[in-house]
């Protein structure tokens, strides 16, 4: 990920892949293309990411770290928090990506 607009492509091309999904709750749908997105799987990749969110979405961060907290889960290490924080940013945008889709499609109705 070289840069944020980087990152808005990426949660925009997996909004998009929504409709054609099969699933029918974006949560649902946002789970499963975060747990297996990877800058989730990948250390490397989670931290390029974190980086870069954090340095342009500061609350989109926030979000993500506090999801990985809430989790209470113990992490091994902190590339197995990262990855916590990665996919809490990963599904969060990608939840309000897909329902602002949502919404722009029911205005333009």
């Amino acid at each position: 990920m070289k840069n944020y607009n980087d990152f808005v492509d990426y949660i925009n091309m997996l909004a998009a892949d929504f409709k054609e999904s099969g699933h029918e709750d974006c949560t649902d749908y946002a789970h499963e293309a975060a747990d297996g997105s990877e800058y989730v799987i990948y250390y490397g990749k989670a931290w390029d990411l974190i980086d870069t969110v954090r340095s342009y979405n500061s609350d989109l961060f926030c979000d993500g770290e506090s999801w990985a907290l809430d989790l209470g889960e113990k992490h091994e290490s902190l590339d197995s928090m990262v990855t916590s924080i990665a996919y809490g940013i990963i599904y969060t945008a990608l939840v309000e990506q897909i329902l602002h889709n949502a919404l722009t499609e029911e205005e333009a109705a």
